[in-house]
């Protein structure tokens, strides 16, 4: 029991260990607050978690996507913040055909 005990509180690392988990906790309560500030305006017309099942593939699947948060947008390639995909950049340049995604 102590070895768990020294896991949860700090990481067998001593006060290192614990300012970590200390942070860490701290991130996922900003994490959480931020995703529901985000996420309540829009999902106030829907129950909570809801996937609409009668629209679209796309829209089932970025229902998915922010009810899971798996890192995927709705085409299923990896989302990068501030970068556009190779698609997105084949279609600025007008080469869009070029693109075998």
């Amino acid at each position: 029991m102590h070895i768990i005990h020294s896991l949860h509180v700090d990481l067998f690392a001593g006060l290192p260990g614990t300012l970590f988990l200390g942070f860490t906790g701290a991130l996922l309560r900003v994490a959480i607050v931020s995703g529901v500030v985000l996420y309540a305006p829009f999902m106030r017309k829907l129950d909570f978690g809801t996937v609409r099942h009668d629209h679209a593939a796309r829209t089932r699947l970025r229902d998915l996507h922010d009810m899971l948060g798996n890192g995927r947008d709705a085409d299923g390639q990896h989302q990068h913040p501030g970068r556009p995909s190779h698609r997105g950049l084949a279609e600025q340049s007008g080469r869009a055909d070029d693109c075998a995604i």
